[in-house]
């Protein structure tokens, strides 16, 4: 669907360099190895609650990995909302420690 739209809306899809088609597939593969892998592994240690749930750190981790490798700094609203979300991953870590799951 996205290579339709690509044609579509007249987007080259040709033309890069065999590095930048390295990146791209680097940028395809590892989050989907590492990334889901690790999730799939952590199911069997944790409660599918808790790993749905840190999850929504992927986010925090990306905006500090821009912050760092692209020297692109957070909105305010975006650090607020990191804030919270790690907040509510701590209540959720002590939740799942004390159930003992």
């Amino acid at each position: 669907m996205l290579l339709l739209w690509a044609w579509a809306a007249g987007v080259p899809l040709t033309g890069f360099s065999l590095l930048t088609w390295l990146w791209l597939a680097l940028l395809a593969l590892f989050p989907q190895i590492i990334g889901h892998s690790s999730l799939n592994w952590s199911l069997g240690h944790l409660s599918a609650t808790y790993v749905s749930l840190a999850v929504l750190g992927e986010p925090i981790g990306s905006t500090i990995l821009a912050w760092v490798v692209l020297d692109e700094a957070p909105a305010v609203t975006a650090v607020v909302g990191g804030v919270l979300i790690l907040a509510g991953l701590v209540i959720a870590g002590r939740d799942q420690q004390s159930a003992g799951a």
